[in-house]
């Protein structure tokens, strides 16, 4: 879910007319789920898509091009100077996870081309498996986007460890976890030989 707040600087009434997110990703590609094998540009389809502003629908457009999506909106309301329209984007996105052996990846970029929002908050929920790794870590809200703006949400999802939110990928931690107990097997089996 995108939840966003349109705001007017101007000192006059404005109506946007049109809004639009662009949605992007590249995906991680890897060698047996293991090993990073650079990356490739993401064929995304979005799903599902609920707009609303200021609380009621209104219609949207989707437009799938270059591997990306773009969402289309109506904001045919007038803001006065000062005066914000709040705007809530809910969407399915399918092809956007880097699927491996033990993580699953997400890195997506979103696009605002042609409207200033003032305040974006994203909301990650991650199907089968427990979010261990998100970035910005902090918060994913994000605050006073100039048009043209984009945001770049990474997360990583465990899909069998029931891991926290970590500062690190959790698959880097388990991949250095499992190395260190490997290290200390080989020097305990050294010492007692």
């Amino acid at each position: 879910m995108l939840h966003g707040v349109l705001a007017n600087g101007m000192d006059r009434e404005v109506v946007p007319g049109y809004g639009y997110v662009r949605i992007s990703a590249v995906r991680q590609k890897t060698l047996l789920g293991l090993i990073p094998w650079g990356v490739e540009e993401a064929r995304l389809r979005v799903s599902g898509v609920k707009v609303l502003v200021d609380g009621k629908p209104v219609d949207y457009k989707v437009v799938e091009e270059g591997g990306g999506v773009t969402v289309k909106y109506n904001v045919w309301r007038p803001i006065p100077p000062g005066g914000t329209v709040d705007v809530e984007l809910r969407f399915t996105v399918e092809g956007l996870v880097g699927d491996g052996l033990l993580f699953r990846e997400y890195s997506v970029t979103l696009g605002f081309p042609h409207e200033s929002v003032e305040r974006l908050r994203v909301e990650l929920e991650p199907r089968g498996g427990w979010l261990c790794y998100a970035s910005p870590a902090s918060s994913l809200t994000y605050e006073g986007l100039k048009p043209g703006a984009s945001v770049r949400v990474e997360a990583e999802v465990s899909k069998y460890l029931p891991l926290p939110l970590l500062p690190l990928r959790g698959s880097i931690v388990f991949w250095l976890s499992l190395a260190v107990l490997g290290g200390a097997a080989v020097l305990a089996y050294r010492r007692h030989r």
